[in-house]
Parts: structure tokens; C-alpha cells; sequence
């Protein structure tokens, strides 16, 4: 009896302790299934407790885009789990406090943003050596700085009017001829006219310009034989003119394009437009007008274009002074000055260009993140109101404040910034073009 009874014990003892094991086990088992499934959830808690989100409650901008962001940003944006940590906010929360708790979650990131607002300096490249400078280039550099001249020539029946007994088309022809065989022999030139066809009739004058003469080195028999293959005749689309040509530069080199004109557009065009779209898709050229014969009313417009592309103004009213303005451009050391000109202008537009577009980049990206975080603030807003004592429209004015004030600050930042851009670029082609001119000036 006794050893049946001691028996009976140890197998009570066997089967309470292997059932200990694996109670154990199994809590052991759920402790760690509990921690892997929360811990998203703990690191939200901590994103909202009371030192973290008050960090929102200040006046300055700068500071709210200098704050972190919630871990519910951008990609990482999820409604159900928002709502679930909401869930456990008290029913009589005020409104500013659940404000910043939602922030606490959803903040959106703008803190690269800040940054550059705080550090933001104008930059630009110095300019290049001076002609007396320049050492011998190798091939790759030269095909880096070739200088890439267009003639668009103006073709419109005005140009068939006589001068000094001649037409003012031959003796344009005839200057252009000169100033091209002139040009450096590693230069590329081509010709494109408009204007030379569909006399009294604008709807097919204005829609045609051609190019006589690629873009290439000269050769004389091949344009000799261009210029002479059509005469004046039309109206004068010089806009188009630009657009089309404008399109043939290639990607590297220094481009320069000249028109010569003895009037203003007449198809309804905006030649002022047509350069700005030149430059902003990518093409970098100055662009210098010859006023041959130009009506005094009609000289402005003329000047208007070579403003807008950054090159100069030239006045020829008669065979000589058109001819000679033409040599002037096409003496060897002038040209070094001008293409030094030329280079360093262009260098600074490129560099203009480059820091408008990124300053407008960044911000149309932070707007289009605020106002991403502002709407879908508002939805979670109205989609758990119901469940909290506050208005929901004072939770939605406080969210449609911050975003407006974002938006404002880095509106007005960035934007005042691409004026110090644009200013700054505008003084340094100014000084540029002042230093080319003097020195060419120096040469007479």
C-alpha cells in the first residue's frame, strides 16, 4: 500500500511539473508574438507622449519645419493604423492637444526644406580666362567651346525695296557673305531665312521659314549657292524663325545667332516669348539683332529681342554700315573677345536656369507634401470626431492654418531667392558684356 501510494506521488509531481513546462512555454510563446505585433504601435505611443507633441505648439514656422515627422509620413501613410492609435485618446481631449498628437502621427517631413531656407547662398561659376590667357585647347575642349553661328535672315518683301541702286536684300546677302567667310575656321555657321515665301499671302508666308545652309563649317561654293537661291518676297515671321532654328543647335559649344531684319514680326508672333522658350529648354544662345534700315517705331521691337537674348543691338541704315558692322563682328581678336563674351554669358544663364529650376522644384514638391498632409489630416479628422467632446471645424482650421503657413513661408523664401538668382545673374552678364564691349572697343 505505501509503495503504491508513493508511486501515485511522483506521478502527480511527473505530470504537474511537465505541465508547468508548458505553461511556460506557451506565455513565453505569446510574450513574443506580443512584442512583434505592437511594437509599430509603442513607437507611435512614443511619438505622442506629452514632450514629443508639444513640440508642435510653437508660433514659428521655421521651428514647425525644423520638428521631425510622424512615422505615419509620406509612403509610410495608413489609415486603419492611425485610427486604432487615435482610438485610445480620451473622449474629452481639447482640441489644440488632439491637434498635436495627429501631428505627433502625420507630420510631413520639411526639414531638408528649412534647411536650405537657412543656408541658401546665390552661386555662380567665375568667369573663364580673357583672350590673352587662353592656352592651346585639345580636340575635346574645342568641340566643348566651338562656336556655333546662325544667320536668320530676313526675306520679307520689304527687302526688295532699292538702296544706293540696288535692292537692300542683295546687299544684305552680300554682307552676310563676307562676315561668314570671316568667321574662325573651326566655327560652324548656318543660314535660315524667312520671309521668302507666299508674297500677299500671310497664311502660307508666316508658316515658313527654311534653313539654306546646315549648321556646319563653311564652305564657299555651298553657301554661295544657299544665299542665292531665294529672294525677298513675304512677310516677316521672326519668332517662328527662332523657334525652328533655335531647335537646330547642338547640345555642346557656344551659340550665337544673328538676325538681320529691317522691321519687327508681322505674323502675330512674339519673338521675346520664342527666345525665353529657347533658353528654358535647355539651348543657351545669345542672340544679337542688325537692324538694316529699321524704321525709328519699329526699333524697339528689334531691341526688345536682342535684350531678351542677352546679346546686343547693331544699327546699319546703308550698304556700308551694314557691311561694316558685319567685319567689325568678324576680326579675329574681337571674335576672342566675344566669344569670351558670349561663353562666360551663357555660363551664367546656364547657372541661372539651373538654380530657378531647382528652387522651383523644391518648392512645388514641399507645397504638394503640405497639402498632401493637410487633406488627409482633415480625413482622419472627420472620420473620428464623432468619438471626442471638441469641434471638429477647430481641430480643421488649426490644420488648414499650419498648412497655409507652410505654404506662405516657403512661397515667399524661395521666391525671394530665385529674384537674388535672377539679379545677381542679371549684374554678372551686365559686367561680362560691359568688359567684352570695352576691350573690343579698345581694339578700333
Amino acid at each position: 500500500m505505501k509503495v503504491q501510494t508513493l508511486l501515485v506521488l511522483m506521478c502527480t509531481v511527473f505530470l504537474l511539473g511537465a505541465c508547468n513546462s508548458d505553461d511556460t512555454q506557451a506565455e513565453a510563446e505569446k510574450e513574443f508574438e506580443g512584442d512583434n505585433s505592437v511594437s509599430h504601435k509603442q513607437e507611435a505611443e512614443e511619438n505622442t507622449n506629452e514632450e514629443d507633441f508639444l513640440r508642435f505648439a510653437t508660433d514659428s514656422v521655421e521651428e514647425l519645419m525644423r520638428q521631425e515627422p510622424g512615422i505615419y509620413k509620406g509612403d509610410h501613410y495608413n489609415e486603419e493604423l492611425i485610427f486604432q492609435e487615435i482610438s485610445s485618446f480620451p473622449s474629452d481631449i481639447p482640441a489644440e492637444e488632439f491637434y498635436y498628437r495627429l501631428l505627433a502621427l502625420m507630420a510631413e517631413d520639411f526639414r531638408e526644406e528649412q534647411e536650405l531656407i537657412d543656408s541658401f547662398q546665390v552661386q555662380y561659376d567665375s568667369v573663364t580666362a580673357t583672350p590673352e590667357e587662353e592656352i592651346k585647347i585639345n580636340q575635346e575642349e574645342m568641340e566643348e567651346n566651338r562656336l556655333n553661328v546662325q544667320i536668320l535672315l530676313d526675306a520679307s518683301g520689304s527687302m526688295s525695296q532699292e538702296m544706293e541702286g540696288t535692292t537692300k536684300m542683295t546687299i544684305a546677302k552680300e554682307a552676310v557673305k563676307t562676315f561668314v567667310s570671316s568667321l574662325p575656321e573651326a566655327a560652324h555657321v548656318s543660314l535660315h531665312v524667312y520671309g521668302h515665301e507666299g508674297r500677299d499671302e500671310p497664311e502660307v508666308s508666316c508658316q515658313q521659314t527654311e534653313t539654306m545652309y546646315e549648321l556646319s563649317p563653311y564652305e564657299e561654293g555651298a553657301f554661295e549657292n544657299a544665299i542665292n537661291s531665294f529672294e525677298a518676297t513675304g512677310y516677316t515671321p521672326i519668332a517662328r524663325a527662332i523657334e525652328e532654328a533655335g531647335a537646330q543647335f547642338p547640345e555642346k559649344g557656344e551659340h550665337v545667332m544673328y538676325i538681320v531684319s529691317d522691321g519687327h514680326e508681322t505674323c502675330g508672333g512674339d519673338p521675346v516669348l520664342a527666345i525665353k522658350a529657347m533658353q528654358e529648354s535647355g539651348v543657351s544662345a545669345v542672340v544679337n539683332i542688325i537692324g538694316f534700315d529699321v524704321e525709328e517705331d519699329e526699333r524697339a521691337a528689334l531691341e526688345a529681342i536682342a535684350n531678351a537674348g542677352d546679346g546686343d543691338y547693331f544699327s546699319a541704315n546703308s550698304a556700308a554700315s551694314l557691311t561694316e558692322t558685319f567685319t567689325i563682328q568678324s576680326q579675329d581678336l574681337k571674335l576672342a573677345w566675344l566669344q569670351w563674351e558670349n561663353s562666360n554669358t551663357l555660363n551664367a544663364l546656364h547657372s541661372q536656369n539651373t538654380q530657378t529650376l531647382d528652387l522651383l522644384h523644391t518648392q512645388n514638391s514641399a507645397t504638394l507634401r503640405s497639402l498632401t498632409e493637410t487633406n488627409r489630416m482633415i480625413l482622419i479628422v472627420n472620420g473620428s470626431s464623432q468619438n471626442f467632446d471638441f469641434d471638429a471645424s477647430d481641430v480643421t482650421r488649426l490644420i488648414q492654418d499650419r498648412g497655409t503657413m507652410i505654404r506662405n513661408h516657403l512661397k515667399d523664401s524661395l521666391e525671394s531667392f530665385r529674384q537674388d538668382v535672377k539679379e545677381t545673374g542679371t549684374e554678372l552678364r551686365q559686367d561680362i558684356r560691359e568688359k567684352g564691349t570695352s576691350e573690343r572697343n579698345q581694339l578700333d
